[in-house]
Parts: structure tokens; sequence; C-alpha cells
């Protein structure tokens, strides 16, 4: 499912451009325009071992676009990769697969919304300009009551 929604095409068939940053949206070839995608495990998780095993032969196989940034097994691991400037979630500049186990004094959840809230914060696809996009909603055609008596 998670690949699923990083297919959705957010170039709008090339037409979608960031004007902040003057630049195509392209979701294949640039993680800051990728839909940020995690995995959220509650209960039972795969073995630490099994789910880098996994992981690894599903990235060896799979375009980086589609990777997941981040899989959270709470109170067991955090899973997300290795990159130049060490743990990140961007898939495309990815060297290895970064595993932090949860121990007793981690705050492992608190990581996760580090990173979550790290993403939300410079992804363009979650700032787009959506006033120059649904510039025909600025005007309202509602029926007012107003409120004075």
């Amino acid at each position: 499912n998670l690949a699923s929604v990083k297919l959705l095409d957010r170039s709008a068939g090339g037409n979608a451009f960031d004007i902040t940053f003057r630049e195509e949206i392209d979701n294949r070839h640039n993680h800051l325009h990728q839909i940020f995608t995690f995995l959220f495990v509650m209960g039972d998780a795969l073995a630490q071992e099994t789910l880098r095993d996994e992981l690894m032969e599903y990235v060896l196989s799979t375009e980086p676009h589609l990777w997941p940034n981040v899989v959270l097994a709470l109170d067991k691991y955090l899973v997300t990769f290795c990159c130049d400037s060490g743990i990140c979630p961007n898939p495309m500049d990815a060297h290895g697969i970064a595993i932090q186990p949860a121990c007793k004094d981690d705050e492992i959840l608190m990581r996760f919304y580090l990173l979550l809230g790290r993403a939300i914060e410079v992804i363009r696809v979650s700032s787009l300009p959506y006033w120059e996009y649904l510039h025909h909603a600025r005007s309202w055609s509602a029926e007012v009551w107003s409120l004075e008596r």
C-alpha cells in the first residue's frame, strides 16, 4: 500500500510546478516531492533481523522512490536509512538501512516524531501554495445569515 501511494503522480502529468523553488514536481527523482510514508506497527512485529533481511531484499529489488521512509515497531525498533549526513528518512540518498532498537531509556517514538516533523517541514508537497492551485475557490457563492439582532 505504501508503494502505491508513492506511485501517485504528484506532477499532475508534468504540469505541477513548485513556485517557491521554481522547479517542476518530480516525485521519482526528488525526495522533497514525495509523499512521506511510514509503517507504524503496534503489537506483534517481525523480529529485527527478519525485518532487516526482508527490507534489504525489497530495497535491492525496488526503485528508491517507492521505498517507505520509516518503519516504527513501537517498543521494538525504528527503521530508516543511512545517508552521507547520518541517519535520515531519505531513500534517494540512502547508502544503507539503519535500525535503532528500542531500549529502556530510549524515546523511540520521539525519534519517529522528529523524523516525521522534519519531513513535514521540508517536503514540498506538504506546503504547496493551495490558493494558487485553487484560485477558483476564492470566490464564494454561499448564502449568509447575519448574526446581528
